[in-house]
């Protein structure tokens, strides 16, 4: 599935416009800490500085939506690998949000 990432949420969260809908995507297998925002139950330290990072990452691009058994999770979110053209090559920014942690 493809889109356009409309909104970086957090470090771990996008939403992405595919066709007509927009999906709230979580990214499997990252858990980055909350950054303070309406839906937050609390933020930890790094969270900003994850959610810049997500933001360069994705913002405004192209995704390809890979997703795995389970589609959503509790709160309806889409889990997917999101996959993120830079420069000639595609990498997944899960893979590098858990990359930045490290």
């Amino acid at each position: 599935m493809k889109g356009r990432v409309v909104w970086v949420v957090d470090g771990d969260t996008i939403h992405v416009r595919v066709g007509r809908r927009l999906e709230k995507v979580r990214y499997i297998g990252v858990n980055a800490p909350e950054v303070p925002h309406p839906e937050a139950r609390g933020w930890r330290e790094g969270g900003p500085r994850a959610l810049e990072i997500n933001r360069r990452l994705v913002a405004g691009q192209d995704v390809r939506l890979v997703l795995d058994l389970v589609h959503r999770d509790n709160w309806g979110r889409l889990l997917a690998y999101a996959w993120v053209k830079r420069g000639r090559k595609r990498v997944m920014a899960n893979a590098e949000m858990v990359e930045f942690a490290t």
